[in-house]
């Protein structure tokens, strides 16, 4: 797992950006485990957004991203 994200500075809101590379027929169970850990970030204090960028070709990673108001709330 690659994680590519930009962290700003103190107060500003942060958005991460995580890099997947999912085994052919296992997308499904991947959106299923995404889903599980996005609803549990949406619970925080903080939160902003979150979402799943699917890969135009299978040769490409997934991208799970999260937003939150700033890097203490998103560090929980």
């Amino acid at each position: 797992m690659d994680t590519q994200g930009a962290t700003a500075a103190a107060g500003k809101e942060l958005t991460a950006l995580v890099a997947h590379w999912v085994e052919p027929g296992c997308e499904r169970q991947f959106e299923q485990w995404a889903q599980g850990i996005l609803a549990e970030a949406a619970r925080f204090p903080g939160h902003l957004g979150h979402g799943v960028l699917r890969p135009a070709a299978a040769s490409q990673p997934w991208h799970v991203m999260y937003r939150f108001r700033d890097q203490s709330t998103c560090e929980g």
